[in-house]
């Protein structure tokens, strides 16, 4: 998005060879969208929408099938077949009601036009509508005022002012401009609604106005420039920034070595180059932006980490230790018998070793019985309330990702 490439403009070029993947936060989104569209088809409350079964090319699926966002549903997308089935759950229907409450407050209060889901194409202002594009999730118009407004599922908040809804807005004004030039609105809006925000649920429904030539301006000046950059190929410079690298594939595959830097000399407040003595700060002396940055670049610096015992290794294995400080030796594994079972029961019993404490008697693992009975659905059920899952610790996971918390 416009977050990464108009900041970094090496963040386009970068991430090309990793494809985009689709976890659960996207299906959540997918999900809460469509629910939103769909009450707006129907005009009925999000809470009570039918969403029983849609149409995918000529098959009805069951609303709890999700089919894989980036490969199969593209395509049917792509080749106009495929309306979205997901499962939708009360959580995600409650998201779509804040945005569809506020939709009805702007109706209840003047006359409008309302679009759900519907493609704007911002790029057409500066002749490359192929390359900047997108869906705006709600377009309202009313006598004087344009706004779209877009939906967020997720944890992370994002400011009306993003540079995202900036670029929907303005490719809803291109549908709407003048043969003159002018429009027939003066205000153009930007509202991003967000209940589950960290901004808190006060804060779900957040706005900017903007002057529609201020947009314009920024379109074919700022934007333009941060857009022609990211394409040049005289261009080589990366320039990471936690917006700019949050979501850039680049940076999370490891293919940005400006990003590692970056990223390890957040964790450990040293400058570049990386000459100086590493010092780990105290991580109750950082604030929650840079908390949240280093536990981002864990997987990176992770890989980072990995790579630097590879090629120390391959240093070492070559005969050119240098002044690296380090050798290799063998670790051990799990003790194991030499033999097979039967011959080292007869040599332990030889050697007067009791056979029950050698081979004691063993109930198979819950995992081993399941396996074994697999074929069998029936029987697997009918074992499902022998078998319990007891708390073994907590582990650390991003808030949209699925689980309830343990504490808030």
């Amino acid at each position: 998005g416009i977050d990464s490439w108009g900041t970094c403009a090496q963040s386009v070029r970068r991430s090309a060879p990793f494809p985009d993947s689709s976890g659960f936060p996207a299906v959540k989104g997918t999900s809460t969208h469509v629910c939103l569209e769909q009450a707006i088809k129907q005009n009925v409350n999000p809470m009570v929408v039918d969403m029983t079964a849609l149409i995918v090319a000529d098959e009805i699926l069951p609303p709890t099938e999700v089919i894989d966002r980036p490969t199969k549903l593209d395509a049917l997308c792509a080749e106009g077949k495929a309306d979205i089935p997901v499962a939708v759950t009360v959580e995600m229907r409650e998201c779509a009601k804040v945005a569809w409450d506020y939709i009805e407050s702007v109706r209840a209060t003047t006359k409008c036009m309302v679009w759900e889901e519907s493609k704007a194409r911002p790029g057409a202002w500066i002749g490359v509508e192929d390359d900047l594009h997108g869906t705006a999730d709600v377009t309202i118009l009313t006598h004087d005022m344009l706004e779209v407004i877009d939906l967020k599922s997720g944890y992370r908040q994002v400011a009306p002012t993003s540079g995202q809804n900036k670029l929907y807005l303005l490719g809803k004004m291109l549908e709407h401009q003048r043969p003159d030039g002018s429009f027939p609105f003066t205000t153009a809006r930007s509202t991003i609604v967000q209940p589950n925000g960290e901004a808190g649920p006060e804060k779900a429904v957040q706005s900017h106005d903007y002057d529609p030539m201020d947009l314009y301006n920024w379109m074919i000046g700022e934007c333009q420039t941060a857009y022609r950059n990211s394409i040049d190929p005289n261009n080589t410079v990366a320039t990471p920034s936690e917006d700019a690298c949050r979501y850039c594939r680049a940076a999370k595959n490891n293919a940005c070595q400006e990003y590692t830097t970056f990223a390890l000399s957040s964790a450990t407040q040293i400058q570049q180059p990386l000459t100086s003595e590493l010092h780990i700060p105290e991580v109750a002396a950082l604030t929650d932006q840079q908390i949240r940055l280093i536990k981002d670049s864990q997987p990176m610096l992770q890989t980072f980490f990995k790579n630097v015992d590879e090629y120390i290794l391959k240093r070492l294995r070559d005969g050119n230790p240098g002044d690296l400080g380090y050798k290799e030796v063998q670790s051990l594994g799990n003790k194991a018998w030499k033999d097979d079972a039967e011959t080292t029961a007869k040599k332990l019993k030889n050697r007067k070793v009791k056979i029950d404490i050698a081979m004691p008697r063993k109930l198979a693992s819950p995992t081993q019985v399941l396996k074994a009975i697999k074929e069998d659905p029936k029987q697997v059920k009918s074992v499902q309330d022998l078998i319990e899952r007891k708390v073994s610790g907590s582990k650390l996971v991003p808030c949209e990702a699925p689980g309830k918390a343990i504490s808030t």
